[in-house]
């Protein structure tokens, strides 16, 4: 079988943001792949909408076995399981218990109905572009023929992005 390798970036910010993070990644462990590398988990302000909270945010790398049609079905019942509830007919932002976006599938470019690879607004987000830097940094986007740190150099998002200094470290 062939493995490929996803990036994906999640993102919580509602509830008990790091337990939300860790549940992810378990059952991405579980029912997606192996985690070959996880970034430091992020800060930052929302964006495209007004929150009271901030999100916490990491990137990882997953190999797996699992096709570009059974990625996201599997991404969105993870999320799902663990809370989230999308609205229909309502705005694309919104606060939510977790988040998980498909960043890179392979070095592939992939446009479906369901389905953007690269992820359409990523170079536009510092909160996936730090990440991305710290485990990825020469990762070439097949769009724009950068590196992953030089998109984060053009990037002219200007908001916030901390790196949280605490002893919690995702459970392997």
């Amino acid at each position: 079988m062939e493995v490929n390798t996803i990036i994906l970036s999640l993102g919580s910010d509602l509830g008990d943001k790091i337990a939300h993070l860790e549940q992810a990644i378990t059952k991405i462990r579980e029912n997606i792949g192996e985690i070959v590398s996880i970034s430091s988990v992020y800060e930052s302000e929302p964006v495209g909408f007004v929150s009271d909270t901030t999100f916490f945010n990491l990137c990882l790398i997953v190999d797996s076995t699992l096709t570009k049609e059974e990625i996201l079905p599997e991404l969105q019942r993870i999320e799902k399981e663990i809370g989230r509830k999308k609205k229909e007919n309502q705005p694309n932002y919104e606060s939510r218990i977790i988040d998980l976006d498909i960043i890179f599938f392979n070095a592939e470019i992939i446009r479906t109905k369901e389905l953007s690879v690269p992820h359409l607004h990523f170079r536009e987000r510092k909160f996936v572009l730090i990440p991305l830097v710290e485990i990825v940094p020469d990762f070439i986007d097949p769009i724009s023929h950068l590196n992953c740190t030089q998109l984060l150099k053009n990037c002219s998002d200007n908001s916030k992005v901390s790196k949280i200094e605490s002893d919690f470290q995702l459970k392997e």
